[in-house]
């Protein structure tokens, strides 16, 4: 009886574990470090480790990492309200709804053109062509950016 007990909590787990989290698979790109990859789905770089034993002796272009990441949640959809006509209006698309090769990026804090480029791999002077209207006054916390790999 213990032992169908166990058993049973041990299915329950799993079915709650399983709707928290997704198996994603990752084709590492040319420039991508293990800590960029954690960054990207919020999961710490041992993580990566514990799911790909193999990248313990480095990661290269092209290889195939597994990762578990949690469940993204459904968007909220937001009023928009109108900016006064001076500011510049920039939408935000959630990761989810832009298309694989068009991120947009909320700009944090100690963020630089030059560390956005490692971290999405693309020129520093195509991140300025396509933001050209947005990095008028120069890279600012909160301005959202569209980086596209092309």
């Amino acid at each position: 009886m213990k032992k169908i007990v166990k058993l049973f909590v041990i299915f329950l787990s799993q079915i709650a574990f399983a709707q928290e989290f997704e198996l994603v698979r990752h084709q590492v790109q040319l420039g991508e470090t293990v800590k960029m990859i954690s960054k990207r789905y919020k999961i710490e770089p041992a993580e990566i480790y514990r799911l790909n034993k193999f990248a313990i002796d480095g990661i290269r272009q092209g290889m195939v990492l597994q990762l578990l990441v949690p469940k993204k949640e459904e968007p909220i959809i937001e009023e928009v309200h109108e900016l006064p006509a001076n500011e510049e209006a920039v939408a935000e698309i959630p990761m989810e709804q832009a298309t694989p090769e068009e991120i947009r990026h909320t700009v944090e804090p100690k963020e630089t053109l030059y560390s956005l480029s490692r971290l999405y791999n693309v020129p520093v002077e195509e991140i300025r062509r396509q933001n050209e209207k947005i990095l008028k006054r120069g890279l600012q916390v909160g301005q959202v950016l569209t980086i596209s790999r092309e």
